[in-house]
């Protein structure tokens, strides 16, 4: 209606663009709806979701995202995530993006992603904090990012990870922007406490202007909980599949030195006990002559440092390969920039987490078209949706060798019909759509 705060606002941001150059007209119209253009006159609705931005004094096309992430160099989770929201949001719409990095930009892998960024014009800024550095340099990291934060005006700052949320929260307190806590992961009292766990839900609480997103409903109940915090002040945006070329290069089995006729089971996320991947072992040990198959797992050892219960199992069950004599079937192929090449040859994806707060790699499986097993823990029933897909217990070994044996006896026609199935459910996943619900 003529006259309110939002025509008014609507008129102010209609006549910044048109005083700006056509490259961010472009950016802006595109949200918009032209009902009609002549020499003299253009009629214009402007949707609700820019009228009410934030930055509502004709600011908004030059509104500014921060993105906290702790690395650039190996993007498979959180930080992947982060970086294909900060692509998105600067290629699509209408916002200037700053990335701030936790960790020293000198990784040779850096170099790539830097590229990406500054092609699209994203902004990148390090802190400098080595990783597992000590109480003092989480301080210093707060303060440089209060003065980041406190040079211009940012409508949010969004993070995904522990240390990274806990550091803009308290960098964040007191100015006027949003910091958008993402949680990728289902938190409990019974599983996550200690000193390191209480420290940092007392940062979250301390900001009042936080607010939180779950990837999926499982984790948003259980963050609920966990924080405590109000179920109003929680969203459910899932993750996101990658944009990737659809031509494979490499024979993967040649590159792993298998036989052509020898069947490909992946097991794929950072090797810790929560992943399941011993019981992956397990299960597949007796089956692996018998059936021609081979096991390669994907998955980062030196990110966790593999103390504890997590370094005892994979010496275990590496002390076990070598006794057993598999060595050539049971592969550790350590973290790959691009795991394509590798679901695109497999037969069988088997992931078995104990917890699991969505599994993308269950989405990047079946858009490969991958038949997959896996467990029904937090939020994998919610990803898979409609496609039927054998679950199983955590830690059930014995069912996971019964649904292995009869998912590998697949005949053609059922699964033609369970990629077909799967087209539709990966859809939902678009980075479009997450960068979509973000905004």
């Amino acid at each position: 209606s003529r006259g309110t705060r939002a025509h008014l606002r609507g008129v102010r941001i209609l006549q910044d663009v048109y005083r700006r150059p056509v490259a961010y007209r472009e950016r802006f119209l595109p949200h918009c709806e032209i009902l009609a253009h002549s020499s003299g006159r253009t009629i214009i609705i402007v949707p609700t979701s820019i009228l009410h931005h934030r930055v509502c004094d004709a600011r908004f096309v030059m509104a500014n995202i921060l993105i906290f992430t702790s690395q650039v160099y190996r993007l498979g989770g959180v930080e992947g995530l982060s970086i294909r929201l900060a692509l998105d949001i600067a290629k699509q719409a209408a916002m200037n993006v700053h990335v701030v990095v936790m960790a020293p930009l000198n990784h040779s892998g850096d170099i790539a992603t830097l590229r990406e960024l500054e092609g699209a014009g994203v902004r990148v800024t390090s802190l400098n904090r080595k990783p597992r550095s000590g109480i003092w340099t989480a301080v210093r990291s707060v303060v440089r990012l209060r003065r980041i934060l406190s040079s211009e005006t940012y409508v949010a700052i969004e993070t995904g990870l522990l240390g990274t949320s806990a550091i803009a929260s308290l960098a964040s307190l007191g100015l006027s922007v949003t910091h958008i806590v993402g949680v990728h992961a289902p938190y409990r009292k019974a599983w996550h406490k200690g000193i390191k766990y209480l420290l940092w839900r007392w940062a979250l609480r301390l900001n009042r202007r936080n607010v939180y997103y779950g990837v999926s409903k499982a984790v948003a109940a259980d963050w609920a909980r966990y924080l405590p915090t109000s179920c109003d002040k929680i969203r459910v945006i899932p993750n996101c599949t990658s944009p990737r070329s659809r031509v494979v290069y490499t024979d993967i089995k040649a590159w792993l030195g298998l036989d052509p006729s020898t069947r490909l089971v992946l097991s794929i996320g950072r090797l810790t006990v929560s992943k399941g991947y011993h019981v992956a072992y397990a299960a597949l040990k007796p089956l692996l002559v018998s059936m021609n198959l081979a096991l390669v797992f994907l998955g980062a050892r030196e990110l966790e440092g593999l103390c504890g219960d997590d370094g005892k199992m994979l010496a275990d069950v590496e002390a076990d390969i070598g006794a057993e004599g598999l060595g050539n079937r049971v592969k550790f192929v350590g973290w790959q920039n691009d795991i394509w090449p590798f679901l695109k040859g497999a037969d069988l994806l088997v992931h078995v987490p104990l917890r699991e707060g969505f599994g993308l790699v269950l989405v990047e499986a079946m858009e490969a078209g991958v038949p997959i097993i896996t467990t029904a823990v937090d939020g994998i029933p919610e990803v898979l949706g409609d496609v039927t897909s054998p679950l199983i217990a955590a830690n059930d070994v014995a069912g996971l060798r019964v649904a292995i044996q009869a998912v590998l006896s697949w005949p053609d026609n059922t699964t033609s019909k369970w990629r077909a199935k799967t087209e539709g459910r990966v859809r939902c996943f678009s980075p479009q759509q997450r960068m979509t619900n973000m905004l």
